[in-house]
């Protein structure tokens, strides 16, 4: 059975980048007030994907056909590979790449049919991310979780460094972010001597020595599990903190952009309505002058019209 934190993460793991954080606080919320901590405190932990991680998290759901088929490709060319001719190698290449072409359309139609876009970047992480499935196996294996928290990428020569790449339990089961360890549990270890765990001789069970000591084992596991709660619940809150920053950061960026070009706007208006105004003041100074003028021809023209009647009255 799949523990419960899976069932979580492959929920969680399917929203866009931009609303996980909210998702996954409200959900680590509920769990907590339903009494299970230990799983509230997992689900707080989970760690929000990157823009290209979303999407290609989002096409393992939306076609996962398509994945499935760039890991086959992917296994045949790591299993043949070697042995094929050129023309057959040529031919597993372009599959590769239509492959590749394809699922990165199908990314952007469904971006666009959310209202989003897939900027070039993003679609450059999702690129190289669906190239390092080809080239790896454990980067496949981490593809077809659903639950990629970052971007993959492989050099063709070292493995592809998947390590903390997937959110929740890994794909061989464990933990995602745990630290492997080679060392038995000491409660199924002998003691030095060999022999088993000292009990009463009595035979009535352990001794008053073991029982403090498996009694205060006990208190610290406790202590060192709420620390560890604790530590995880504070580490949420201060990670969602950075990441709602981060929002209000891009969001500020947004608006100095719209704010630098609509004063762009303004100040290519502006200077239209000055080159006007000069224009204007222009015909205004043209205008007064040929005022003064046609006055001085009015006044020239009374003159005229008063001789003319003085002349007029001379003649009796």
């Amino acid at each position: 059975m799949a523990p419960p934190i899976l069932d979580v993460a492959d929920d969680l793991y399917g929203l866009p980048a931009t609303d996980f954080v909210a998702a996954r606080n409200a959900r680590a919320a509920a769990v907590r007030k339903e009494g299970d901590r230990v799983l509230a405190t997992a689900v707080r932990g989970l760690p929000k994907p990157s823009a290209g991680a979303a999407v290609v998290n989002g096409l393992q759901r939306t076609d996962g056909e398509g994945i499935e088929r760039l890991v086959e490709l992917g296994r045949r060319y790591r299993e043949r590979g070697s042995g094929l001719d050129r023309a057959s190698l040529a031919a597993l290449d372009r599959d590769r790449r239509t492959s590749i072409a394809e699922l990165l359309d199908h990314a952007r139609r469904t971006a666009a049919e959310s209202g989003r876009d897939l900027t070039a970047a993003v679609a450059g992480e999702v690129e190289q991310t669906l190239r390092a499935v080809v080239a790896d196996e454990g980067a496949a294996g981490a593809v077809l979780t659903g639950r990629l928290v970052r971007a993959l990428r492989s050099d063709g020569i070292e493995d592809v460094d998947v390590d903390g790449a997937v959110g929740g339990p890994a794909p061989d089961g464990s933990p995602a972010c745990a630290a492997k360890s080679g060392s038995k549990s000491k409660s199924g270890s002998k003691s030095k001597s060999g022999s088993l765990p000292r009990k009463d001789r009595s035979g009535t069970g352990e001794d008053a020595h073991a029982r403090r000591d498996r009694e205060r084992e006990a208190a610290r596991r406790a202590d060192a599990e709420r620390s560890l709660e604790e530590a995880t619940a504070a580490w949420g809150d201060a990670e969602a903190s950075r990441e709602a920053l981060e929002d209000q950061l891009d969001e500020l960026h947004k608006a100095q952009h719209e704010s630098q070009s609509e004063r762009r706007r303004l100040s290519d208006a502006l200077a239209v309505v000055d080159a006007e105004l000069k224009r204007m003041a222009a015909e205004d100074d043209h205008l007064q002058d040929e005022v003064k003028r046609a006055g001085r021809r009015v006044r020239a023209a009374h003159r005229s019209v008063d001789e003319a009647k003085e002349a007029l009255d001379g003649l009796g």
